[in-house]
């Protein structure tokens, strides 16, 4: 559980020694085994004692006479003594089969995880820095320029880029149309009911003001960008804006995040001398600069350069379409970095270091960082998994042991009538073994069967739902079984039936009879 919990946010461990929840098993194991015993108890108890001594788990079903050659071959009677219960034969079979079914399809699924596709989401860089309230979703601050200059000076340091944010108080200039569209459509933020009446009240076409983000970038930045639509081609021509976009978690562009086509123009209104209320409600705009851009492009960005809270439309531009006198109003909150492969495990340790000792207010996200957190989430389901499998896989050895232990003690006085009328002691073994080896190998045979069902069933299912996953068929877990349940096959009927030889022929028919 410990496991599974770091793997999830916001989550705490607690561990408990309430008496009641030991209690509650321990009731829970009574009614499950008062269940199980009522039925067979009520069926033995119709038995007379006669009966009962005579009971040698002989099949209730009437015998078919056939006429063979080869009917006192040992494999035949190995398989008839299996058939003589055929449901408590399935149920082992069954038993045995699932746990290596569940055991291969943890193999295949954890093997089935990419760590290129889990570090495609979360990472375009070797790392990334910020303000610590940034990684948390909230503040404002700017990257310190010392860690920034520090990283630059690294040996392996390759390239690296900002991606700044306007600070002023910035407002689309929308149609009343287009704005509801997308608070309750595009976005699906609210329903007409939450809308303000005043609001609605107007004309499609008239305008209105709504919130929106501006990201500064540079070359390296807007290279992390994916174009959907247009070109970034004059992208750093003052008067033009891209239009991005996010995706979903399988790496499908949103489009209903996108408001304008490409070639529109956006109108905005900021201010850089403005007042909020109390309530945080109203803005009055002290100044005011009227700017429009054009769309040359529609285009997804990286989650983890945007401001990681969305709800409003999204827009980028360069440095040079800043206006004239706002330039200190854009902070550089994110600094991203690329190393060589040989200088990045000192970067690490350096940023490590830095965030942790000189300026603790900074903290970094890194490929070491998502690498570590991937290895840890397939651990979570190995762990899981197989200990799933381990406990189910106990079950069906258990029910194996158990089966071939008593159906070898309970035909005591059968098997002693065979030795009596000349069956050797080894041929005893071979057909014991036998039966071992055909409940075994059944077992192997049908755990190849539904491992098929897994891969084509469920498999693809999961790759639907985890974006770095990708299916492979896998026999691993099967054929290790292979040798474990062949010796378990082989010994578990030597050792009972060893124990069971150690008396004589007449001692065993006359225990039996008593």
């Amino acid at each position: 559980m410990p496991v599974i919990m770091a793997n999830l946010d916001d989550a705490t461990v607690y561990r408990s020694a309430n008496p009641v929840i030991f209690i509650g098993a321990a009731l829970f194991a009574l009614v499950t085994v008062f269940i199980s015993c009522f039925l067979p108890a009520r069926r033995a108890a119709k038995v007379s004692p006669v009966e009962a001594v005579r009971y040698t788990e002989q099949s209730r079903t009437k015998k078919k006479k056939k006429k063979s050659r080869n009917q006192n071959r040992l494999f035949q009677m190995a398989w008839a003594n299996l058939m003589r219960n055929k449901l408590k034969t399935i149920l082992v079979v069954l038993s045995l089969a699932l746990s290596i079914v569940m055991l291969n399809g943890v193999y295949g699924f954890t093997r089935g995880f990419s760590m290129d596709g889990f570090l495609e989401k979360f990472v375009i860089s070797d790392f990334l820095v910020a303000d610590a309230d940034y990684f948390k979703y909230s503040g404002w601050e700017e990257v310190s320029p010392s860690l920034v200059e520090s990283l630059k000076h690294l040996d392996g340091f390759e390239d690296g880029g900002y991606v700044g944010y306007f600070q002023d108080y910035r407002q689309l200039q929308v149609t009343k149309k287009s704005y509801v569209d997308w608070m309750t459509n595009r976005f699906n933020q609210f329903s007409l009911d939450e809308l303000d009446p005043e609001l609605l009240a107007l004309p499609d076409d008239a305008m209105t003001e709504m919130h929106m983000a501006m990201y500064v970038l540079d070359d390296y930045t807007v290279s992390k960008l994916e174009v959907i639509e247009g070109s970034l081609e004059g992208w750093k021509e003052p008067g033009n804006i891209v239009q991005v976009i996010l995706t979903d978690d399988y790496g499908n562009p949103i489009m209903d995040q996108a408001m304008y086509e490409v070639g529109d123009q956006v109108e905005i209104i900021s201010s850089t001398d403005y007042t909020v209320s109390e309530d945080g409600l109203d803005v009055t705009r002290n100044s005011q600069l009227e700017e429009s851009y054009t769309v040359i492009a529609t285009a997804v960005i990286p989650n983890v350069m945007t401001t990681r809270g969305h709800g409003y439309p999204e827009f980028a531009v360069s440095g040079e379409s800043i206006p004239k006198g706002y330039e200190a109003f854009v902070t550089d909150r994110v600094y991203l970095a690329d190393f060589t492969e040989e200088g990045t495990a000192a970067a690490e340790q350096f940023v490590q270091d830095y965030t942790e000792k000189i300026e603790p207010e900074m903290a970094y996200e890194s490929k070491g960082k998502y690498a570590g957190n991937y290895e840890q989430f397939q651990m979570m389901f190995w762990m899981v998994g197989g200990s799933l499998s381990f406990i189910i896989g106990l079950v069906g050895l258990l029910n194996f042991i158990n089966g071939e232990v008593t159906s070898i003690l309970s035909r005591k006085r059968e098997l002693a009538m065979l030795q009596s009328i000349g069956m050797t002691g080894r041929q005893m073994k071979r057909m014991l073994v036998l039966e071992g080896i055909l409940t075994s190998g059944g077992a192997l045979i049908l755990a190849a069967v539904l491992n098929l069902g897994v891969y084509f069933g469920m498999m693809p299912v999961i790759e639907d739902l985890f974006w770095f996953f990708q299916k492979n068929f896998t026999m691993t877990m099967i054929l290790a079984a292979v040798p474990v349940l062949l010796a378990a096959g082989i010994l578990i009927p030597l050792l009972v039936y060893k124990r069971a030889e150690k008396k004589s022929i007449v001692e065993r028919l006359r225990e039996s009879e008593n």
